[in-house]
């Protein structure tokens, strides 16, 4: 067994295929930290200030004497006005370097955005505001360090603070690059029958070490690789505090977890969709035989769950709404169809499907004698 574990080892890792994987992945982990800083992504005067200026665009369009305050226009020009209010309060306490300042203008404008929100926007079509469940996320973060009387994080500077935005984009790739990795399983006992099918080993045993490998492949990419690269950043520009809040939706709310267990819960969710789709490609490539016909019906699929709006209250049981990583802790799902989806669910009915795709391969080989 140990032999069959390394031979598949070696045949995952050393595979050209995944070596473009995990090059990419390599460049991605180091290119974000640089494209982080020339774009000043996360950088909170900057952001602040492009709110501003798209509230203040969207403000130039309304005649305030034109609407009463009952109306969807009038309330949304009050929101508008609390949004400048907020940033307002934001850049103060930027000035002045009063964290309670800019907590307050974070939980003013994160109100103010998300009863534009409810107002679907009247005659501000054009507002630059984030996602919904953004929003939600940002207010959570600000309430929590009002209460704990913390320090809001102004821009990226230390490895902590890399770090949420690393997990952020790796769990937005994750589920595409899962899918190029574990496209071809099971296609090397196919191919090569003569040689693999004369090997003293059951169905069973080749198929744990097709999704070991896979998962160890996996585990380095999504863990190892972030790990080594945010501990070599935080010897060089400091580490950073690694329990700063970051929104989460553990289950039909979002809420705060420290970014440490934020990040393994991403790692985690990342690893139990490794196990799935490799069963599913298996599953796949001994129907159709195809690499190419098997990556691109689950990249499919993918696609739709991830541009989707909306998705249809039936598939809450089925594991297509929890194929995306990004959606699933960010509560998106549960905002938009308010569907009780979140990461505990997620991991629950893919652990559910998995045990029921690996029993019926499981039946099917012994069935065969493979």
């Amino acid at each position: 067994m140990r032999q069959l574990n390394t031979f598949f080892q070696r045949q995952v890792a050393f595979n050209q295929k995944n070596i473009v994987a995990e090059i990419f992945m390599a460049l991605l982990v180091v290119g974000s930290f640089f494209v982080i800083k020339i774009q000043k992504i996360a950088d909170l005067k900057v952001e602040t200030f492009r709110i501003q200026q798209s509230v203040q665009s969207s403000y130039l369009r309304y005649d305030a004497r034109t609407y009463s305050k009952t109306s969807s226009e009038g309330k949304m020009l009050q929101a508008l006005n609390r949004q400048l209010s907020g940033t307002g309060k934001i850049n103060s306490g930027l000035l002045l370097q009063d964290d309670p300042t800019i907590l307050n203008g974070q939980v003013e404008l994160a109100q103010a955005q998300l009863k534009s929100y409810a107002l679907n926007f009247a005659g501000a079509h054009g507002l630059l505001i984030p996602t919904k469940e953004s929003v939600i996320g940002n207010l959570a973060v600000a309430r929590k360090l009002q209460t704990d009387n913390g320090s809001p994080r102004i821009s990226i500077k230390t490895a902590a603070d890399y770090g949420t935005i690393l997990f952020q984009v790796i769990a937005i790739c994750a589920p595409f690059l899962i899918i190029y990795l574990v496209g071809d399983s099971w296609l090397i006992e196919l191919e090569h029958t003569s040689v693999l099918k004369n090997m003293p080993v059951s169905f069973f045993d080749k198929l744990v070490a097709h999704v070991k490998a896979s998962f160890q492949l996996a585990g380095c990419l999504f863990l190892g690789l972030p790990a080594m690269a945010l501990l070599l950043l935080g010897l060089v520009v400091g580490f950073g505090n690694w329990s700063y809040p970051t929104a989460f939706n553990l289950m039909n709310k979002i809420t705060t977890v420290p970014f440490w267990l934020a990040a393994l819960l991403i790692v985690v969710y990342c690893l139990t969709l490794t196990i799935f789709f490799s069963l599913v490609a298996i599953w796949l490539n001994k129907l159709t035989g195809n690499f190419y016909a098997t990556v691109l019906s689950i990249a499919t699929i993918l696609v739709l769950v991830t541009f989707s709006r909306s998705l249809p209250s039936f598939l809450y049981l089925t594991p297509i709404p929890y194929l995306n990583v990004m959606n699933i802790y960010s509560g998106r799902f549960l905002l938009n169809n308010h569907l009780p989806i979140g990461w505990l669910t997620g991991i629950g009915v893919l652990l559910i499907w998995t045990l029921a795709i690996w029993l019926i391969l499981s039946r099917q080989g012994s069935a065969r004698n493979e």
